[in-house]
């Protein structure tokens, strides 16, 4: 069956960036404030709790709105009193474009390898090879994984921050962001005409997003 999106945005000039808290990595130099560009070079600025790394240029993004359903409980009842609008989760579908191949595998790399914010995934299994006998000296909880072996689903949430021109085309930069993000499937097409690759995911955005606005 055919996803159908309740929002969709394709064809336009936007740059996306995903930013990760600071708290999921150690050896953090420095307190600063980072900065980001959009297309034409504006400058928006971002507090000091996150890195920012680029993915590329936005082709298509995709996502539909959903919320969970919780029930209303209370002390003196035994049974539910009716039911509410529980946490908004967004579920899309992102199209990027690049002019190379493995872009978002090679972002993820960088990410891991950088020496100044360092994040430090672990194993979930022992960390022993599968023909070495299971004694208390061998037996680790949690091993370091090498990052090629790290895959998007295990990275810790991030946002996705996307920077455009603002409509009137002053230079004043537009801003939308999809907060908590967990990547899953990704790949890459080319078409016959394209002369760049692109680079597509799949994505849950757990604490929903903030519209597109224009910062002064």
């Amino acid at each position: 069956m055919e996803n159908f999106f309740d929002y969709s945005i394709s064809g336009l000039d936007v740059k996306a960036y995903v930013l990760f808290r600071k708290g999921y990595m150690s050896g953090v130099a420095g307190y600063t404030n980072q900065q980001v560009t959009g297309p034409n070079r504006q400058v928006v600025k971002l507090d000091g709790d996150w890195v920012a790394y680029e993915i590329g240029m936005l082709r298509l993004l995709q996502f539909s709105l959903q919320s969970d359903v919780k029930e209303i409980n209370t002390m003196t009842a035994t049974n539910a009193k009716g039911l509410a609008v529980g946490r908004s989760i967004v579920n899309g579908r992102a199209v990027f474009r690049n002019t190379a191949v493995d872009t978002l595998s090679d972002l993820k790399n960088r990410i891991l390898t950088n020496d100044k914010y360092k994040i430090e995934i672990l194993s979930e299994t022992f960390g022993i090879d599968f023909e070495e006998e299971v004694t208390e000296a061998n037996i680790d909880e949690a091993m370091p994984m090498e990052p090629k072996e790290v895959g998007w689903e295990q990275m810790p949430p991030f946002d996705i921050l996307l920077v455009a021109s603002d409509e009137r085309q002053i230079e004043l930069p537009r801003v939308c962001r999809i907060k908590d993000v967990k990547m899953g499937s990704s790949g890459s097409s080319e078409g016959a005409t394209d002369t760049e690759d692109n680079e597509f995911c799949n994505f849950m955005a757990l604490s929903g997003y903030t519209p597109w606005r224009t910062l002064k």
